[in-house]
């Protein structure tokens, strides 16, 4: 939806719906040179995060992506969620400092939950054998299942798990790999 500005400034707003944050900035010169004039004289970045603060979160992203198992994580505003909790957890001045700071939080969270749906899809590929284990006992899949019948329970019971993550050609290896151990066992 593209509108003008309501407060009679120049430009326009622009509001995109979609998965990822999307934002438009159209300013005029004059636009700049106000904002310019606006913007503190401070040591920490125009972001408003020193370095250390960036070094912290980009550390709890990447604990966060290396403990999350495949789970409902969900999307980006869970992202949101769970990267604040972790920081109020280990540094309320961090947290509170970047709640502060919107555009700069949801990218933040942007970068985890990319991280976190690579992360999830290459524990899917790598781990698939053991996936597939868990879904045949889970399920009771049996060799006298058709092979479509047991893609389709593969692909509810780990959606069940991480509704995020789990596609239809993601989950092909623990396809495989069940496929494989029913024709073995039975």
């Amino acid at each position: 939806m593209l509108e003008s500005r309501a407060d009679g400034e120049e430009g326009f707003d622009l509001h995109l719906v979609g998965m990822p944050w999307v934002q438009l900035l159209f300013v005029t010169t004059k636009a700049l040179e106000l904002a310019d004039q606006d913007e503190p004289d401070d040591n920490e970045g125009a972001a408003g995060l020193s370095e250390d603060d960036r070094r912290s979160v980009t550390a709890a992203i990447n604990e966060l992506v290396a403990t999350t198992p495949l789970s409902v994580h969900g999307r980006q505003i869970e992202a949101l969620d769970l990267l604040m909790e972790w920081l109020t957890e280990r540094d309320a001045e961090l947290a509170c400092n970047l709640a502060g700071r919107w555009f700069l939080a949801r990218e933040y969270a942007s970068v985890l939950y990319r991280d976190l749906k690579d992360k999830h899809g290459d524990l899917l590929r790598s781990n698939a054998a053991a996936f597939a284990e868990q879904v045949i006992e889970s399920e009771r899949l049996t060799s006298a299942m058709p092979k479509p019948m047991i893609r389709d329970r593969v692909y509810a019971t780990l959606k069940r798990q991480d509704p995020t993550c789990v596609t239809r050609s993601a989950i092909e290896g623990v396809v495989f790999e069940a496929q494989r151990l029913i024709a073995r066992s039975g």
